[in-house]
């Protein structure tokens, strides 16, 4: 996946959405399979939105896994603890930290692992490793792993990602030529217009419209507090709530050339235009 854009807008993507890229939409659920397939919904109702660049799903790959299923029997008999097997396998394989090694004053886990040379791949070799790894059992023998175990071979995903304890998967795109928010509600139009989820299944939008939509409700009532209270100053200064009035209409005026400005620089009503008005109307005032 190739997403472009700038490091302080990743960074702020990143902080808001967990992802990338100005727009992120969310399938949660709890059948994987099924996430991947509303995904690819999701990807094909956003393809022929204006606006949309760098559409891209985010990547999981089936990959080979062994499982391992102690048998409850073959455990009894050899005098196993319930779960022994699983946290030996765990051991051996992975490792584990057993003390801290000081060199110094910096400080390394010792980690007991199996000795093995691991092969590329879950080749035949490597299965055949595993069912021989031995055992250690309360009366000191020690067993081969395939005799208290059934192992089976299978594909698992090489990655689950969650958000809120939920398995989600995410559909993102970056926004060029057009407004974030129109651009926003045109995606989710268009996915509510193609698509009907299952029961259990729930689509969320995330990304920079998000802050976007917050931060211009908060200068919208930012911007209606500062016109009262210039109105209210200026009454007290000229004793005369008309003359007021009559100098607060001039602030449309103000406004003129930033609407010329952004209708020339595209027509987008971003949040440096919305504070560059807000600006305006200041030195008015002054």
């Amino acid at each position: 996946n190739v997403s472009l854009g700038q490091p302080i807008s990743h960074r702020i993507d990143h902080m808001i959405s967990g992802t990338l890229a100005n727009v992120a939409v969310k399938i949660f659920g709890d059948d994987l399979r099924e996430l991947r397939i509303l995904a690819k919904q999701v990807q094909a109702a956003m393809a022929g939105t204006p606006g949309v660049v760098d559409l891209n799903l985010e990547q999981q790959t089936d990959i080979p896994t062994l499982r391992l299923k102690p048998d409850p029997a073959r455990v009894a008999r050899y005098g196993i603890p319930a779960g022994e097997v699983a946290d030996r396998v765990e051991t051996a394989l992975i490792g584990k930290e057993v003390g801290r090694v000081l060199e110094g004053q910096v400080s390394f886990p010792l980690v007991a692992k199996y000795d093995t040379k691991p092969l590329p791949g879950m080749g035949q070799d490597n299965v055949r490793q595993i069912h021989e790894m031995l055992i250690d059992t309360p009366s000191g023998i020690r067993v081969p792993l395939e005799s208290v175990t059934t192992t089976s071979e299978d594909r698992s995903p090489n990655f689950i990602m969650r958000e809120g304890v939920q398995r989600r998967i995410v559909v993102q795109c970056n926004v060029a030529g057009r407004d974030l928010r129109g651009t926003v509600e045109e995606i989710q139009k268009r996915i509510a217009q193609s698509m009907k989820l299952p029961e259990g299944y729930r689509i969320e939008f995330g990304g920079q419209f998000e802050s976007e939509r917050r931060a211009s409700q908060r200068l919208s009532l930012l911007g209606i507090g500062v016109i009262i209270g210039i109105l209210l100053l200026l009454g007290i200064a000229f004793h005369s709530y008309a003359d007021a009035l009559i100098i607060m209409l001039n602030f449309p005026l103000a406004l003129v050339g930033g609407v010329v400005g952004v209708f020339y620089a595209g027509g987008v009503l971003s949040l440096a235009s919305i504070v560059g008005f807000i600006r305006s109307e200041e030195h008015t005032s002054e």
